[in-house]
This record gives C-alpha cells, structure tokens and sequence, in this order.
C-alpha cells in the first residue's frame, strides 16, 4: 500500500510538474525533485506508525514526479529522435538497477554486523 500510495502521487502531480517546468524552467523543477526525494525517504525512515509511512510515500510521490518529468522534457529538448530512444533507454535502465540494488544494499548494511 505504501508504493501504490507513491505512484497515486506521482499520477496525480505529472501533469502539473510539466505545466510547472514550462513556466519556470526545468532545473527548478528538477532540483525540487530531487530535495523533495531525500525529504520523503527522511520522513519515511522517521514515520512512527504506518498511516504515516504511507502518508510519507504519497506526499513524497506528488513531489518526486517533478524529477521525472524535467529529465524526460529535458532529454526531449537535448536530443533528436534517435537519441532520445538511446538515452530514456539508458535512464530506464539506470531505474531498474536502482530498485534492484537499492532494496540489496539497504539489507546489507541495515544489520552491517551480522554480514562480517
């Protein structure tokens, strides 16, 4: 419930972060993004109960939708047809590496000593 409480958020802010990124330019819109990203994973790790891990995912995924939406307008506007296939392809990818190893690393080192 905690991821789908992420990707609601996400749905329901995109199309306003891509309205956002037209009006003041997509390095604010992506630096939003991203500070907003570690102020969600913060608030997360600190929520003491779930209600409010799930509330923390959900007002983190209205914020991080900016993230995704000033790289795509920004790989649209640096690059032609064939590029931009070869980079949101390469940005892809770098995603699902990151939920594949992120979730590992995060095992290892949350009881570091019983790994040694």
């Amino acid at each position: 419930m905690a991821a789908a409480a992420s990707v609601q958020g996400q749905t329901l802010s995109a199309f306003m972060w891509g309205a956002v990124s037209d009006r003041v330019g997509r390095k604010p819109v992506l630096m939003v993004g991203n500070m907003s990203a570690c102020l969600s994973v913060s608030a997360l790790g600190l929520a003491p109960d779930y209600p409010a891990a799930v509330a923390s995912r959900f007002v983190g995924g209205l914020f991080t939708a900016a993230s995704g939406v000033a790289l795509k307008s920004i790989i649209a506007e640096s690059y032609g047809p064939v590029g931009q296939a070869k980079v949101i392809g390469y940005t892809t990818a770098g995603y699902s590496i990151g939920a594949i190893a992120g979730p590992i690393i995060g095992g290892v080192l949350a009881v570091p000593c019983d790994h040694v």
